[in-house]
């Protein structure tokens, strides 16, 4: 059954996002108990790891173990990594392991190993068995083991990041600032965590997700979005950077849900801006998104001749109505919208041209066309009613590029139920 229930969410930073967000009812998790002997691991598997190396508590006595509780699909997460791989080589010739822990299975790791680079073991928990003994739900989240493997606290992950002093004071064996609940290790004095100076140029982020509003807007400005409502489906692909027809969703939310987002702040950032984003959906529609490379029914974008194109170069501004919230390349078009006339709209070159038309056409556009510049990019069409072969015959008849169905491997993103 598809899922079209939803509450409001509002999100105060990166890490107060799994502090607040929505999260299903559940019994009691155990925790470990401060000053108590750290629960085992329960891994499957240990990545980038010493050869011969255990995850028991005795084989890893003497040392100080800093666990980091990660997934791939983690913005906040990835986002700490260089800054955490910067303490681990100050800390290089001290007793302490890293052991970044992971509720994924291992082809999943490696692909993202492939593109990324994580300090210290990695360590798969593929049955989350980990996760309940340590009583994790959201994520970042760091604990601290002694070296003689007893539970010292958990850290706020921006403390860990920021340099190497607490976990020296650890490695000396004095008393530090660390919380015994995964709630306290999200704030610092009793107060949410805003501070990210160490991972954001602009950390303060607020972003709220809910049911469509009047008055969204879908003009340019120091926000993200602006109310303005878009599908679920849309939303995720908008902080992959994809279009939507790259996603395969197999997750219980309904992909077509309505839904509205707010993003104020992060305006120096927007890739930051966008990671939060895709957390919070994550969080709050219990979501879990895959990468992979499969064959699919694609378009290939050409120049249908051999002429040069004489297209509308994109030079001017962009014409405004601040009332209506819209936006048109010129003020006939613009006053066709704010009579209710539906328009296709794509400004750049023809790469870009192609990621807008995948959402025409209902299926992945690759461009082959090639065509550099900044050009205005429309047509009269509606893209939730119109065919497809609308949107395939105007752009031929006006910019003299052809679609040419074919078989591609592309690379895809699937959703899923974070906890199947």
């Amino acid at each position: 059954m598809k899922t079209k229930c939803f509450a409001w969410t509002v999100i105060l930073s990166f890490w107060t996002a799994w502090a607040m967000g929505s999260e299903p009812a559940a019994e009691a998790q155990p925790r470990p108990v401060v000053g108590g002997p750290a629960p085992p691991l329960l891994l499957s598997q240990l990545l980038q790891s010493p050869e011969g190396a255990e995850w028991s508590w005795e084989s890893l006595r003497g040392n100080v173990v800093v666990l980091e509780f990660w997934h791939t699909g983690c913005g906040p997460c990835i986002a700490l990594f260089p800054y955490l791989a910067k303490v681990k080589e100050a800390l290089a010739d001290e007793p302490i392991v890293f052991i970044s822990i992971t509720y994924e299975e291992e082809p999943e790791v490696q692909s993202f190993l492939k593109k990324r680079t994580i300090p210290g073991w990695i360590g798969l928990d593929d049955r989350e068995r980990t996760h309940r003994a340590y009583g994790v739900r959201h994520w970042p989240a760091a604990g601290i083991v002694g070296k003689d493997g007893l539970f010292l606290g958990w850290a706020p992950p921006t403390t860990l990041a920021e340099d190497s002093k607490l976990l020296r004071a650890v490695l000396r064996g004095e008393s530090v600032p660390l919380r015994d609940t995964l709630d306290g290790a999200m704030r610092r004095d009793g107060e949410p965590v805003i501070d990210l100076s160490p991972v954001a140029e602009e950390s303060i982020c607020l972003v709220q997700i809910g049911p469509p509003r009047p008055g969204g807007s879908e003009l340019p400005s120091s926000h993200i979005y602006q109310n303005r409502a878009v599908s679920l489906s849309w939303a995720v692909a908008e902080t992959l950077g994809v279009p939507a027809p790259y996603l395969e969703w197999r997750a219980d939310a309904d992909a077509e849900a309505q839904i509205a987002i707010m993003v104020r702040g992060c305006s120096k950032n927007r890739n930051v801006a966008l990671g939060l984003v895709r957390a919070v959906l994550e969080t709050t529609f219990q979501l879990r998104i895959a990468e992979e490379e499969k064959s699919r029914d694609v378009l290939i974008l050409k120049l249908c001749g051999s002429g040069a194109p004489n297209w509308e170069p994109a030079l001017m501004r962009l014409k405004v109505d601040p009332d209506a919230g819209l936006i048109a390349p010129n003020a006939e078009v613009l006053e066709r919208r704010k009579a209710g006339e539906k328009f296709f709209i794509a400004l750049g070159s023809t790469a870009e041209l192609a990621a807008h038309l995948s959402y025409a056409v209902k299926r992945p556009v690759i461009d082959e066309a090639n065509v550099e510049g900044y050009y205005h990019f429309y047509f009269p069409l509606d893209m939730e009613k119109d065919p497809p072969e609308k949107a395939i015959q105007a752009i031929r008849e006006k910019y003299d590029l052809c679609l040419s169905p074919e078989q591609r491997p592309v690379r895809v993103f699937v959703v899923e139920n974070a906890h199947p």
